[in-house]
């Protein structure tokens, strides 16, 4: 089981570390095009490889709209290629059921921090009823999501193993 070792570390003197370091995405409806019921995007940068993840949450700042389409359904999942929701599992985007504002998930899981840390965090939207978009042109009319993955840098006070 993979745990945290902070046994004979000591505090560092490089400013870097006890920072909050955030990655975040912004996702305008008409980013989501492609031709297929998925679409991923990156959340930012690859997390290093001794980030801790605090927090990851989604801020939905106007609901994702259809009226031209079958979409049905918009929601996201936050996670990484091998676990894609490891963090946010299936948050609905599609107005009449989210809620606006934030949606939070902190994880204190030893094993999602294991599978976290030097890893890509993607954000992977999936549609129920009809595709995105054609590739060019998005269906969706309105939506706007951020994401934000909050984290620390442990750095030689302790390495995840």
């Amino acid at each position: 089981m993979p745990r945290i070792d902070l046994a004979g570390q000591r505090a560092s003197v490089n400013p870097r570390e006890g920072r909050v370091f955030v990655e975040t995405v912004r996702v305008l409806f008409s980013d989501l095009i492609d031709a297929a019921l998925t679409q991923t995007i990156a959340v930012g940068a690859i997390l290093p490889a001794d980030a801790l993840v605090l927090s990851s949450f989604v801020e939905i700042e106007a609901l994702m709209t259809d009226t031209e389409t079958n979409i049905t359904s918009v929601t996201v999942d936050v996670g990484v290629a091998a676990n894609t929701d490891i963090l946010i599992d299936a948050l609905q985007l599609l107005s009449g059921t989210p809620t606006l504002g934030r949606h939070q998930h902190v994880r204190g899981d030893d094993t999602a921090q294991a599978a976290l840390a030097g890893h890509q965090v993607n954000a992977l939207f999936t549609a129920v009823g009809a595709n995105f978009g054609d590739g060019t042109i998005t269906a969706l009319d309105t939506g706007i999501v951020e994401i934000h993955i909050a984290y620390v840098r442990l750095g030689n006070r302790g390495v995840i193993v």
